[in-house]
């Protein structure tokens, strides 16, 4: 028995690391790796990008050799942009390689939507200034796509980010607009609870509301209409990250 037993641990130590590795992943945008950044950097972003999306929902599970597997990587770069965000404070860490997307809470979420209120008014104002006919374009034809949508929350998720992002861009304040962005790393995973609480077809109106104002070149109620966009999710959403968060 005592010449079994290393055989045996060893066999039992693969199945383990097989088992922490097969992990599902949700769906997400297609990751395409460019020449010109770290692997790890581009990784990174691209998680970031789908956290903000909901594509990744609180207390999602990750690997990062389910990650490599899924973006045909080794597991060191999937592994330096899962302990980045580990760093940010959006993950946890569970064992050796495996990560969690931190789970819902109220009251953090209560928090950093008062902090979204204030930047992402700001960024709208400035964004109704600075809005030229073809900005002003794109921002119209994300919206377009979104009304088209009669199912499909994860592309209403996408759309959606693509639409606020689009005009936070407008605004041109690069460092508004990365703070901004670490906002919605942390709150975007309870956007994965959209479909629990909203209707495809309710979720027009704010942004009409949003275009017309931009459109006008009205910087105060183009942040009157954000906020409202803003307030009215959380709304619904507040509830029922409560329930979830048990």
């Amino acid at each position: 028995m005592a010449e079994l037993l290393p055989c045996c641990v060893g066999k039992s130590l693969a199945i383990q690391r097989s088992r922490r590795e097969r992990v599902a992943l949700p769906a997400m945008a297609p990751f395409r790796a460019g020449p010109d950044e770290p692997m790890e950097t581009q990784v990174y972003r691209h998680l970031r990008q789908a956290l903000m999306a909901g594509a990744l929902a609180p207390g999602q599970r990750i690997t990062s050799r389910a990650l490599a597997d899924a973006y045909g990587l080794s597991a060191t770069p999937t592994r330096m942009a899962l302990h980045q965000l580990a760093g940010d404070g959006v993950l946890t860490r569970r064992e050796r390689s495996a990560y969690q997307v931190a789970p819902a809470n109220a009251a953090s979420y209560a928090e950093l939507l008062e902090i979204r209120l204030r930047l992402e008014g700001l960024a709208a104002r400035e964004a109704a200034s600075r809005m030229d006919a073809g900005k002003l374009a794109v921002v119209r034809d994300i919206q377009a796509r979104i009304a088209r949508l009669d199912e499909g929350f994860s592309t209403y998720l996408a759309l959606n980010f693509e639409f606020h992002f689009a005009i936070y861009r407008a605004a041109d304040m690069p460092n508004l607009l990365e703070m901004i962005g670490q906002a919605w790393t942390r709150t975007g995973p309870c956007l994965s609870y959209v479909a629990d609480v909203f209707r495809l077809r309710d979720l027009d109106a704010p942004h009409e509301r949003i275009i017309a104002a931009l459109a006008a070149g009205d910087g105060a109620a183009a942040e009157a209409a954000l906020r409202a966009d803003l307030d009215g999710a959380a709304a619904a959403l507040l509830p029922h990250i409560r329930r979830q968060a048990g």
